[in-house]
Protein backbone atom coordinates (compact mmCIF):
# COMPACT_ATOMS: atom_id res chain seq x y z
CA UNK A 1 0.00 0.00 0.00
CA UNK A 2 0.97 3.92 -0.68
CA UNK A 3 0.02 6.18 1.90
CA UNK A 4 -1.59 9.72 0.61
CA UNK A 5 -0.12 12.49 2.58
CA UNK A 6 -2.61 15.20 2.28
CA UNK A 7 -0.61 18.47 3.27
CA UNK A 8 -2.01 20.75 5.85
CA UNK A 9 -3.67 23.91 3.45
CA UNK A 10 -6.95 24.65 3.39
CA UNK A 11 -7.90 22.25 0.38
CA UNK A 12 -6.35 19.56 2.33
CA UNK A 13 -8.52 20.29 5.29
CA UNK A 14 -11.43 20.54 3.72
CA UNK A 15 -10.70 16.90 2.19
CA UNK A 16 -9.65 15.39 5.72
CA UNK A 17 -13.09 16.65 6.62
CA UNK A 18 -14.98 15.24 3.93
CA UNK A 19 -12.98 12.05 4.25
CA UNK A 20 -13.80 11.08 7.65
CA UNK A 21 -16.96 9.21 7.34
CA UNK A 22 -15.91 7.42 4.00
CA UNK A 23 -12.81 6.26 6.32
CA UNK A 24 -15.24 4.90 9.07
CA UNK A 25 -17.57 3.55 6.42
CA UNK A 26 -14.33 1.13 4.83
CA UNK A 27 -13.01 -2.06 6.63
CA UNK A 28 -10.80 -0.79 9.29
CA UNK A 29 -8.76 -3.81 8.32
CA UNK A 30 -8.13 -1.87 4.70
CA UNK A 31 -8.15 1.43 5.39
CA UNK A 32 -6.68 2.41 9.00
CA UNK A 33 -8.14 6.04 10.37
CA UNK A 34 -6.44 8.47 9.86
CA UNK A 35 -4.79 10.41 12.94
CA UNK A 36 -5.53 13.69 14.14
CA UNK A 37 -3.09 16.35 13.85
CA UNK A 38 -0.32 17.09 16.74
CA UNK A 39 1.55 20.02 17.11
CA UNK A 40 5.41 18.96 15.54
CA UNK A 41 8.16 20.74 15.72
CA UNK A 42 10.28 22.41 12.90
CA UNK A 43 13.63 22.48 14.35
CA UNK A 44 14.91 24.71 18.09
CA UNK A 45 14.08 27.58 19.85
CA UNK A 46 15.41 30.59 18.99
CA UNK A 47 16.37 34.39 20.16
CA UNK A 48 14.13 36.72 19.29
CA UNK A 49 15.70 40.16 20.24
CA UNK A 50 19.29 40.76 19.13
CA UNK A 51 20.09 43.04 22.19
CA UNK A 52 20.59 41.22 25.56
CA UNK A 53 21.59 43.93 27.79
CA UNK A 54 19.00 43.64 30.69
CA UNK A 55 15.64 42.03 30.79
CA UNK A 56 13.40 41.39 27.09
CA UNK A 57 9.86 40.57 28.19
CA UNK A 58 6.86 39.06 26.34
CA UNK A 59 4.47 40.54 29.36
CA UNK A 60 1.03 39.89 30.32
CA UNK A 61 -0.86 40.55 27.15
CA UNK A 62 -0.39 37.03 25.32
CA UNK A 63 -0.55 38.82 21.86
CA UNK A 64 3.34 38.97 21.27
CA UNK A 65 3.08 37.27 17.96
CA UNK A 66 1.37 37.26 14.54
CA UNK A 67 1.64 35.12 11.54
CA UNK A 68 0.95 36.86 8.43
CA UNK A 69 -1.02 35.08 5.35
CA UNK A 70 2.77 34.40 3.38
CA UNK A 71 3.99 32.72 6.43
CA UNK A 72 6.11 35.46 7.81
CA UNK A 73 5.45 36.25 11.43
CA UNK A 74 5.68 39.31 13.53
CA UNK A 75 7.42 39.50 17.46
CA UNK A 76 6.81 42.04 19.82
CA UNK A 77 8.48 43.10 23.58
CA UNK A 78 9.45 45.28 26.46
CA UNK A 79 13.42 46.20 26.41
CA UNK A 80 14.39 47.10 29.22
CA UNK A 81 17.97 47.94 28.57
CA UNK A 82 17.24 51.68 27.39
CA UNK A 83 17.77 50.44 23.69
CA UNK A 84 14.90 53.50 22.96
CA UNK A 85 16.95 55.81 25.22
CA UNK A 86 15.21 56.08 28.24
CA UNK A 87 13.73 53.09 30.76
CA UNK A 88 11.71 50.62 28.91
CA UNK A 89 10.68 50.69 25.35
CA UNK A 90 8.87 48.97 22.80
CA UNK A 91 10.02 46.64 19.97
CA UNK A 92 9.12 44.62 17.05
CA UNK A 93 11.07 41.99 14.76
CA UNK A 94 9.45 40.81 11.60
CA UNK A 95 10.82 36.93 10.95
CA UNK A 96 10.71 34.75 7.07
CA UNK A 97 8.20 31.83 7.48
CA UNK A 98 11.42 29.63 8.17
CA UNK A 99 12.40 32.00 11.25
CA UNK A 100 15.28 33.53 9.54
CA UNK A 101 14.99 36.96 10.67
CA UNK A 102 13.46 39.54 7.87
CA UNK A 103 14.50 42.85 9.99
CA UNK A 104 16.75 44.13 12.53
CA UNK A 105 15.04 45.48 16.16
CA UNK A 106 12.61 47.99 15.03
CA UNK A 107 11.29 50.40 17.86
CA UNK A 108 7.97 51.06 17.97
CA UNK A 109 7.85 54.00 20.18
CA UNK A 110 8.54 57.31 19.19
CA UNK A 111 7.94 58.82 22.70
CA UNK A 112 11.03 57.77 25.25
CA UNK A 113 10.64 59.39 28.28
CA UNK A 114 9.57 57.59 31.18
CA UNK A 115 8.25 53.82 30.43
CA UNK A 116 7.12 52.12 27.60
CA UNK A 117 5.82 48.56 28.13
CA UNK A 118 3.52 45.87 27.61
CA UNK A 119 2.82 45.44 23.58
CA UNK A 120 -0.13 43.83 21.55
CA UNK A 121 0.46 43.12 18.14
CA UNK A 122 -2.57 42.06 15.34
CA UNK A 123 -1.88 41.61 11.35
CA UNK A 124 -4.18 42.13 8.46
CA UNK A 125 -5.07 40.16 5.57
CA UNK A 126 -1.88 42.01 3.53
CA UNK A 127 1.00 41.63 6.14
CA UNK A 128 0.52 44.97 7.37
CA UNK A 129 -0.26 45.23 11.37
CA UNK A 130 -0.68 47.58 14.46
CA UNK A 131 1.17 47.54 18.23
CA UNK A 132 -0.50 48.92 21.08
CA UNK A 133 1.03 49.62 24.15
CA UNK A 134 1.19 51.13 27.82
CA UNK A 135 3.04 54.31 28.09
CA UNK A 136 4.01 55.81 31.36
CA UNK A 137 2.70 59.94 31.72
CA UNK A 138 3.24 60.30 28.24
CA UNK A 139 -0.05 62.41 29.23
CA UNK A 140 0.50 63.93 31.87
CA UNK A 141 1.15 62.39 35.29
CA UNK A 142 -0.88 58.62 34.59
CA UNK A 143 -0.42 55.52 32.12
CA UNK A 144 -2.16 55.76 28.87
CA UNK A 145 -2.50 53.39 25.58
CA UNK A 146 -0.79 54.22 22.51
CA UNK A 147 -0.93 52.01 18.73
CA UNK A 148 0.98 52.47 15.59
CA UNK A 149 0.81 51.07 12.26
CA UNK A 150 3.57 49.69 10.09
CA UNK A 151 3.52 48.34 6.74
CA UNK A 152 4.35 44.30 5.82
CA UNK A 153 8.08 45.37 5.52
CA UNK A 154 8.01 46.44 9.55
CA UNK A 155 8.14 50.60 8.14
CA UNK A 156 6.30 53.04 10.38
CA UNK A 157 2.86 54.40 8.11
CA UNK A 158 1.41 56.56 11.14
CA UNK A 159 2.52 58.34 14.28
CA UNK A 160 2.22 57.19 17.78
CA UNK A 161 -1.52 57.29 17.82
CA UNK A 162 -3.31 57.99 21.30
CA UNK A 163 -6.08 55.33 21.92
CA UNK A 164 -7.84 56.58 24.88
CA UNK A 165 -9.39 59.90 24.96
CA UNK A 166 -10.16 59.83 29.06
CA UNK A 167 -6.46 60.95 30.87
CA UNK A 168 -7.80 60.68 34.54
CA UNK A 169 -6.19 57.89 36.32
CA UNK A 170 -4.43 55.11 34.59
CA UNK A 171 -5.44 53.26 31.35
CA UNK A 172 -3.18 49.67 31.31
CA UNK A 173 -3.29 46.51 29.19
CA UNK A 174 -3.84 46.98 25.76
CA UNK A 175 -4.98 44.40 23.64
CA UNK A 176 -5.58 44.69 19.65
CA UNK A 177 -7.52 43.07 17.05
CA UNK A 178 -7.68 43.56 13.33
CA UNK A 179 -9.78 42.48 10.39
CA UNK A 180 -8.18 41.45 6.76
CA UNK A 181 -8.58 44.96 5.64
CA UNK A 182 -6.37 46.45 8.44
CA UNK A 183 -9.38 48.50 10.56
CA UNK A 184 -8.40 47.50 14.61
CA UNK A 185 -10.40 47.59 17.60
CA UNK A 186 -8.15 48.22 21.08
CA UNK A 187 -9.13 47.31 24.44
CA UNK A 188 -8.13 48.65 27.90
CA UNK A 189 -8.71 49.00 31.41
CA UNK A 190 -9.42 52.17 33.41
CA UNK A 191 -9.15 53.33 36.64
CA UNK A 192 -12.03 54.98 38.05
CA UNK A 193 -13.76 56.03 34.55
CA UNK A 194 -17.21 54.65 35.84
CA UNK A 195 -16.76 56.83 39.07
CA UNK A 196 -16.58 54.26 41.05
CA UNK A 197 -12.74 53.53 41.74
CA UNK A 198 -12.65 50.52 39.99
CA UNK A 199 -11.14 49.22 36.72
CA UNK A 200 -13.55 49.11 34.12
CA UNK A 201 -12.97 48.06 30.19
CA UNK A 202 -13.14 50.09 26.89
CA UNK A 203 -12.28 49.79 23.99
CA UNK A 204 -12.15 52.24 20.99
CA UNK A 205 -11.91 51.53 16.70
CA UNK A 206 -10.09 52.48 14.39
CA UNK A 207 -9.56 52.59 10.19
CA UNK A 208 -6.21 51.00 8.97
CA UNK A 209 -4.62 54.10 8.60
CA UNK A 210 -5.05 54.71 12.11
CA UNK A 211 -7.97 57.23 12.70
CA UNK A 212 -10.14 56.72 14.87
CA UNK A 213 -13.82 55.58 13.87
CA UNK A 214 -15.53 55.73 17.43
CA UNK A 215 -15.19 57.19 20.61
CA UNK A 216 -14.32 55.70 23.73
CA UNK A 217 -16.83 52.51 24.18
CA UNK A 218 -18.06 51.01 27.69
CA UNK A 219 -17.59 47.32 27.20
CA UNK A 220 -18.92 46.09 30.78
CA UNK A 221 -21.83 47.25 31.48
CA UNK A 222 -21.45 45.61 35.45
CA UNK A 223 -19.66 48.73 37.04
CA UNK A 224 -19.31 46.66 40.98
CA UNK A 225 -15.62 45.82 41.68
CA UNK A 226 -12.99 45.54 39.37
CA UNK A 227 -13.60 44.66 35.55
CA UNK A 228 -10.33 43.85 34.12
CA UNK A 229 -7.62 42.36 31.49
CA UNK A 230 -9.09 42.23 28.21
CA UNK A 231 -8.69 40.43 25.67
CA UNK A 232 -9.40 41.31 22.01
CA UNK A 233 -10.22 39.55 18.33
CA UNK A 234 -11.97 40.19 15.68
CA UNK A 235 -13.82 38.46 12.68
CA UNK A 236 -13.18 39.24 8.83
CA UNK A 237 -15.62 42.20 8.85
CA UNK A 238 -14.71 43.94 12.25
CA UNK A 239 -16.95 42.63 14.08
CA UNK A 240 -15.30 41.96 17.74
CA UNK A 241 -15.92 40.21 20.96
CA UNK A 242 -13.72 41.40 24.12
CA UNK A 243 -13.10 38.99 27.14
CA UNK A 244 -12.05 40.44 30.59
CA UNK A 245 -12.40 39.28 34.78
CA UNK A 246 -14.95 40.48 36.80
CA UNK A 247 -14.26 40.48 40.14
CA UNK A 248 -16.87 39.18 43.03
CA UNK A 249 -20.03 38.82 40.50
CA UNK A 250 -20.25 35.20 42.01
CA UNK A 251 -19.53 35.81 45.25
CA UNK A 252 -17.02 37.44 47.23
CA UNK A 253 -13.86 35.29 47.03
CA UNK A 254 -14.59 34.92 43.24
CA UNK A 255 -13.82 35.88 40.16
CA UNK A 256 -15.30 35.45 36.47
CA UNK A 257 -14.74 35.36 33.01
CA UNK A 258 -16.84 37.12 30.96
CA UNK A 259 -17.37 38.14 27.09
CA UNK A 260 -19.47 40.53 25.05
CA UNK A 261 -19.98 41.13 21.08
CA UNK A 262 -19.59 44.20 19.48
CA UNK A 263 -20.44 45.54 15.44
CA UNK A 264 -17.88 46.68 13.48
CA UNK A 265 -19.21 49.65 14.25
CA UNK A 266 -18.74 49.24 17.36
CA UNK A 267 -22.25 48.88 18.43
CA UNK A 268 -22.69 46.03 21.47
CA UNK A 269 -24.50 42.92 19.86
CA UNK A 270 -25.02 41.47 23.18
CA UNK A 271 -25.20 42.03 26.91
CA UNK A 272 -22.28 40.65 29.27
CA UNK A 273 -21.56 37.00 28.88
CA UNK A 274 -20.45 35.02 31.53
CA UNK A 275 -17.79 32.05 29.82
CA UNK A 276 -17.22 30.10 33.06
CA UNK A 277 -19.64 27.91 34.90
CA UNK A 278 -17.94 26.50 37.67
CA UNK A 279 -18.16 29.21 39.65
CA UNK A 280 -15.75 28.93 43.09
CA UNK A 281 -12.76 30.57 43.54
CA UNK A 282 -10.87 32.74 41.01
CA UNK A 283 -11.16 32.41 36.96
CA UNK A 284 -8.97 34.98 35.24
CA UNK A 285 -6.50 35.68 32.72
CA UNK A 286 -8.74 35.33 29.45
CA UNK A 287 -7.57 35.08 26.19
CA UNK A 288 -9.96 35.35 23.30
CA UNK A 289 -9.53 33.70 19.44
CA UNK A 290 -12.46 34.70 16.65
CA UNK A 291 -12.31 32.76 13.67
CA UNK A 292 -13.40 34.31 10.03
CA UNK A 293 -16.70 34.03 10.75
CA UNK A 294 -17.25 35.36 13.94
CA UNK A 295 -17.44 32.19 15.77
CA UNK A 296 -15.25 32.34 19.39
CA UNK A 297 -13.40 30.43 22.01
CA UNK A 298 -12.26 31.79 25.69
CA UNK A 299 -9.12 29.81 26.87
CA UNK A 300 -8.92 31.30 31.00
CA UNK A 301 -7.26 30.16 34.14
CA UNK A 302 -8.85 28.12 36.81
CA UNK A 303 -7.39 28.83 40.40
CA UNK A 304 -9.57 26.98 42.40
CA UNK A 305 -8.51 23.69 41.10
CA UNK A 306 -11.30 22.37 39.14
CA UNK A 307 -8.43 19.92 37.38
CA UNK A 308 -7.83 18.26 41.04
CA UNK A 309 -4.73 20.39 41.78
CA UNK A 310 -4.06 24.14 42.48
CA UNK A 311 -4.70 25.71 38.61
CA UNK A 312 -5.69 24.55 35.45
CA UNK A 313 -6.25 26.03 32.03
CA UNK A 314 -9.99 25.74 30.34
CA UNK A 315 -11.61 27.10 28.04
CA UNK A 316 -15.47 27.40 25.96
CA UNK A 317 -16.61 27.88 22.28
CA UNK A 318 -19.17 30.27 21.14
CA UNK A 319 -20.99 31.25 17.94
CA UNK A 320 -20.85 34.26 16.73
CA UNK A 321 -23.88 35.57 18.08
CA UNK A 322 -22.59 34.95 22.03
CA UNK A 323 -24.29 31.42 22.20
CA UNK A 324 -22.19 28.82 24.08
CA UNK A 325 -21.46 25.83 21.70
CA UNK A 326 -19.37 23.88 24.35
CA UNK A 327 -19.50 23.36 27.92
CA UNK A 328 -16.38 24.63 29.75
CA UNK A 329 -13.25 22.22 29.17
CA UNK A 330 -9.85 21.52 30.09
CA UNK A 331 -6.76 22.06 27.70
CA UNK A 332 -4.02 20.40 30.08
CA UNK A 333 -3.65 16.74 30.37
CA UNK A 334 -1.16 17.26 32.79
CA UNK A 335 -2.97 18.20 36.21
CA UNK A 336 0.05 18.37 38.50
CA UNK A 337 0.64 21.95 40.36
CA UNK A 338 -0.31 24.95 38.44
CA UNK A 339 -0.94 25.40 34.63
CA UNK A 340 -1.56 28.98 34.18
CA UNK A 341 -1.98 32.29 31.92
CA UNK A 342 -3.55 30.51 28.59
CA UNK A 343 -2.95 32.13 25.42
CA UNK A 344 -5.07 31.30 22.55
CA UNK A 345 -5.02 31.51 18.30
CA UNK A 346 -7.38 30.40 16.08
CA UNK A 347 -7.78 29.57 12.17
CA UNK A 348 -10.23 31.15 10.28
CA UNK A 349 -12.14 27.23 10.15
CA UNK A 350 -12.38 27.29 13.99
CA UNK A 351 -9.88 25.06 14.58
CA UNK A 352 -7.24 26.80 17.79
CA UNK A 353 -4.55 25.90 19.51
CA UNK A 354 -3.69 26.64 23.40
CA UNK A 355 -0.40 27.51 24.73
CA UNK A 356 -0.09 28.02 28.66
CA UNK A 357 2.45 27.74 31.27
CA UNK A 358 3.35 24.69 33.81
CA UNK A 359 4.98 24.41 36.81
CA UNK A 360 7.67 22.07 37.21
CA UNK A 361 6.33 19.52 34.51
CA UNK A 362 10.07 20.39 33.26
CA UNK A 363 11.32 19.07 36.35
CA UNK A 364 12.60 22.96 37.26
CA UNK A 365 10.51 25.86 37.41
CA UNK A 366 8.07 27.36 34.25
CA UNK A 367 8.18 25.92 30.70
CA UNK A 368 5.44 26.25 28.01
CA UNK A 369 3.11 23.70 26.77
CA UNK A 370 0.43 23.19 24.05
CA UNK A 371 -2.58 21.82 22.54
CA UNK A 372 -4.57 21.80 19.36
CA UNK A 373 -8.49 21.81 18.97
CA UNK A 374 -10.95 21.01 16.53
CA UNK A 375 -13.98 23.93 16.03
CA UNK A 376 -15.94 21.48 17.91
CA UNK A 377 -13.62 22.17 20.75
CA UNK A 378 -12.80 18.72 21.20
CA UNK A 379 -8.86 17.82 21.28
CA UNK A 380 -7.12 16.93 17.99
CA UNK A 381 -3.87 16.11 19.67
CA UNK A 382 -2.58 16.06 23.11
CA UNK A 383 -0.39 18.61 24.93
CA UNK A 384 2.94 19.28 23.69
CA UNK A 385 6.55 20.61 25.39
CA UNK A 386 7.19 23.93 23.72
CA UNK A 387 9.90 25.00 25.29
CA UNK A 388 12.97 22.89 25.24
CA UNK A 389 14.98 25.02 28.25
CA UNK A 390 14.30 23.60 31.61
CA UNK A 391 16.58 25.65 33.57
CA UNK A 392 14.80 28.29 35.38
CA UNK A 393 11.78 30.25 33.97
CA UNK A 394 9.98 29.73 30.81
CA UNK A 395 6.51 31.68 30.97
CA UNK A 396 4.73 34.20 29.46
CA UNK A 397 3.49 32.56 25.84
CA UNK A 398 1.93 33.69 22.95
CA UNK A 399 0.45 31.55 20.20
CA UNK A 400 -0.30 32.24 16.64
CA UNK A 401 -1.49 29.66 14.32
CA UNK A 402 -1.91 30.14 10.58
CA UNK A 403 -4.77 28.77 7.94
CA UNK A 404 -2.02 26.73 6.50
CA UNK A 405 -1.09 25.26 9.49
CA UNK A 406 2.15 27.04 10.89
CA UNK A 407 2.33 27.44 14.84
CA UNK A 408 4.62 29.79 16.10
CA UNK A 409 4.71 30.19 20.31
CA UNK A 410 7.42 32.76 22.28
CA UNK A 411 7.77 33.45 25.66
CA UNK A 412 10.32 34.88 28.40
CA UNK A 413 13.08 32.86 29.28
CA UNK A 414 15.76 33.73 32.05
CA UNK A 415 18.34 32.37 32.99
CA UNK A 416 20.41 32.61 29.53
CA UNK A 417 23.63 31.75 30.75
CA UNK A 418 22.81 28.19 31.45
CA UNK A 419 20.53 27.83 28.32
CA UNK A 420 21.36 24.14 27.09
CA UNK A 421 19.75 24.39 23.81
CA UNK A 422 21.70 27.07 22.12
CA UNK A 423 25.11 28.92 22.95
CA UNK A 424 25.00 31.15 26.05
CA UNK A 425 24.20 34.93 25.55
CA UNK A 426 26.44 37.68 26.31
CA UNK A 427 23.92 39.69 28.12
CA UNK A 428 24.34 36.82 31.64
CA UNK A 429 20.82 35.56 33.78
CA UNK A 430 18.66 38.42 32.29
CA UNK A 431 15.27 37.36 30.02
CA UNK A 432 15.12 36.92 26.57
CA UNK A 433 12.16 36.54 24.68
CA UNK A 434 12.63 33.19 22.90
CA UNK A 435 10.69 31.82 19.63
CA UNK A 436 10.18 28.30 18.73
CA UNK A 437 8.23 27.00 14.87
CA UNK A 438 5.77 24.48 14.67
CA UNK A 439 3.50 22.80 12.03
CA UNK A 440 -0.05 21.12 12.48
CA UNK A 441 0.61 17.85 9.89
CA UNK A 442 -1.68 15.21 9.94
CA UNK A 443 0.21 12.04 10.05
CA UNK A 444 -0.16 10.02 6.58
CA UNK A 445 -3.41 7.55 6.35
CA UNK A 446 -2.63 4.10 4.81
CA UNK A 447 -4.63 3.92 1.85
CA UNK A 448 -4.57 0.84 -0.49
CA UNK A 449 -4.21 3.41 -4.00
CA UNK A 450 -3.01 -0.75 -5.37
CA UNK A 451 -6.98 -1.52 -5.28
CA UNK A 452 -8.65 -0.08 -8.04
CA UNK A 453 -12.21 -0.72 -5.74
CA UNK A 454 -10.92 0.92 -2.53
CA UNK A 455 -9.57 3.75 -4.59
CA UNK A 456 -12.80 4.36 -6.47
CA UNK A 457 -15.05 4.06 -3.47
CA UNK A 458 -12.76 6.55 -1.30
CA UNK A 459 -12.65 9.27 -4.76
CA UNK A 460 -16.60 8.68 -5.19
CA UNK A 461 -16.74 9.37 -1.25
CA UNK A 462 -14.35 12.63 -1.23
CA UNK A 463 -16.13 13.76 -4.32
CA UNK A 464 -14.60 16.87 -6.38
CA UNK A 465 -12.42 17.56 -3.76
CA UNK A 466 -10.56 14.56 -3.25
CA UNK A 467 -9.96 13.93 -6.64
CA UNK A 468 -7.95 17.52 -6.53
CA UNK A 469 -6.09 16.25 -3.56
CA UNK A 470 -5.18 12.80 -5.71
CA UNK A 471 -4.62 14.56 -8.77
CA UNK A 472 -2.21 17.26 -6.83
CA UNK A 473 -0.55 14.84 -5.03
CA UNK A 474 0.80 12.91 -8.31
CA UNK A 475 1.85 15.80 -9.91
CA UNK A 476 3.83 16.30 -6.96
CA UNK A 477 5.33 12.74 -7.03
CA UNK A 478 6.95 12.91 -10.38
Amino acid sequence: MTPIDLPRKPLARAVRKAIAPVMVSLPLAMVPLAAKATINPLGNEFFVNSTVTNDQDTGPTGQNVVIAPDGDFIVVWTDDSGLDGYGEGVFVRIFNADGTPQTGEIQVNTTTANNQEDPAVAVDGDGDFVVAWESDEAVGYYEDIFARTFNAAGTPTSGEIPVNTTTANDQNDPSVAMDTDGDFVVAWESYNQDGYYYDSVFARTFSAAGAPTSGEIAVNSTAADDQSDPSAAMDDDGDFAISWESNHLSGYYSDDVFVRTFSAAGAPTSGEIQVNTSTDGTQDNPSIAMDADGDFVVAWEDEYGYDGDYSGVFYRTFSAAGAPTSGELQANQTTTSYQSRPSVSMQSDGDFVIAWNSYLQDGDDYGIWARDFNADGSAAGPEVKISQQNNGDQEDASVAVSDDGDVVVVFRSGDDTYYDVGPPRAGGDQNDVIARRFTLNPVASAVPVDNPVALAGLASGLGLLGAAALRRRRRDKR
